[in-house]
């Protein structure tokens, strides 16, 4: 299942209003923010993602806000999925390993930027799991493909870290925000 809203589509939006984030970073560090708890608020990471330019400024920028809007939409949606159909916003499968795994790297990236903007000042009262986690993304942003090694290979481990990510983020949620609809730590 993917997102209405296309990696492809986010990417060319943000590359056109001149972003200083991609669409895999400024996923992640929605994600991020998500997860810490969310008070930073979609304007917020609007501007973030935009590099801060104001709304309006230009049909660029107000496309690629309106665009932002609906996946931070989706994004929430699919983290309180039942069903875990919550993904990662990444190329489509079609491209280069290479650029996927870079494009992971910068996802993961983002969630760390977010996570700790979201609100999360005391990462000691984390618990356990999610600090290894945390520590995990960090580590990912560090990854590199392989060139030597087989397309077979590098495609199985891109999916297992991918899968890795994705059950992470939703740990970390659910960790952090209990079905009882508890707050996030703060």
């Amino acid at each position: 299942m993917s997102y209405p809203t296309e990696y492809a589509h986010v990417q060319a939006a943000l590359e056109r209003a001149e972003s200083a984030a991609g669409a895999a970073e400024g996923h992640g560090m929605l994600c991020g923010m998500l997860c810490a708890g969310g008070r930073s608020g979609r304007d917020r990471w609007i501007d973030e993602v935009l590099g801060g330019s104001p709304p309006g400024t230009n049909l660029l920028a107000s496309e690629a806000r309106a665009l932002l809007a609906q996946l931070y939409a989706e994004t929430q949606q699919r983290l309180h999925d039942d069903e875990f159909g919550f993904e990662l916003l990444l190329p489509e499968d079609v491209q280069p390993v290479q650029t996927r795994a870079d494009a992971l790297s910068e996802w993961c990236q983002g969630f760390v930027l977010g996570f700790s903007a979201g609100g999360i000042s005391d990462s000691s009262r984390l618990p356990a799991d999610v600090g290894e986690l945390l520590r995990d993304f960090t580590e990912i942003t560090r990854v590199e493909a392989d060139p030597d090694a087989d397309a077979n290979d590098e495609e199985g481990s891109y999916v297992e870290i991918v899968e890795y990510v994705r059950m992470g983020v939703l740990l970390i949620y659910e960790e952090l925000h209990p079905v009882q609809g508890g707050p996030g730590l703060q």
